[in-house]
């Protein structure tokens, strides 16, 4: 091929490194959102403890157990929350076991897929996003997240760190680490004014870096440079 597309430098170097494609023919172009439909919600007034979301097909690689866990603990802390887990996949049933065992039934929904719209909605009325994956490319909920001002906490693997800036638009943690979840958590949930400045940051570079618009530009620039004989 004159030119492989991958959504993140990690993909990338695993892909130079494990396949032996020429690092030089590798593109990286994530993918990306509209930030004209994902934007903040206008005039919303957020009433209730602040909700905790999540997004994510309810496979193991997602790790959903411990996102649970970390609730239950953040419960014991008597840190106040409401956690909404979006999302279908074989162990969906497994998780409402698992959710039911915790007796978090009050404080978790696990509300099953949803459309976009709905999931729009969502991330206009929450406060914090979260993933818990043991590994991801370039996850397109947590771009949803920031276009709408979001501010998340993500463990460190994969593409997630290009995507979220440490102490900039959200906060990174240990992966598969309880303990570094917990207090990432809690630090967002119960600082308001930490929230609103990661949140105008994570708009700020969603618009700037992953717009559906500015991807579709470089996908075209790069099909163009291939037809026309060049490989850069």
């Amino acid at each position: 091929a004159r030119a492989v597309v991958t959504v993140s430098a990690a993909n990338a170097d695993y892909m130079a490194a494990t396949f032996g494609v020429p690092r030089e023919c590798i593109h990286i172009i994530s993918c990306g959102v509209d930030t004209e439909i994902f934007r903040p919600g206008a005039n919303l007034i957020r009433i209730g403890p602040p909700l905790l979301l999540c997004v994510a097909r309810h496979v193991a690689v997602k790790n959903l157990g411990l996102l649970l866990e970390a609730c239950a603990e953040l419960r014991q802390r008597g840190v106040e929350f409401r956690c909404r887990m979006i999302g279908d996949g074989p162990l969906h049933e497994e998780l409402k076991a698992r959710r039911a065992a915790l007796d978090l039934e009050a404080i978790v929904a696990l509300p099953g897929a949803a459309d976009q719209g709905e999931v729009l909605q969502q991330w206009q009325r929450a406060s914090v996003g979260v993933l818990t994956s043991q590994n991801e490319g370039m996850p397109v909920s947590l771009m949803e997240a920031a276009a709408c001002g979001v501010p998340v906490v993500a463990p460190a693997v994969g593409g997630i760190p290009e995507l979220v800036g440490d102490e900039e638009t959200g906060l990174l943690t240990q992966p598969g680490d309880r303990e570094s979840l917990v207090a990432a958590l809690a630090r967002l949930l119960q600082d308001e004014r930490l929230r609103k400045r990661l949140g105008e940051t994570a708009r700020h570079r969603a618009v700037e870096r992953f717009s559906v618009r500015r991807q579709v530009d470089q996908l075209l620039a790069l099909w163009s440079t291939v037809l026309n004989g060049g490989t850069n």
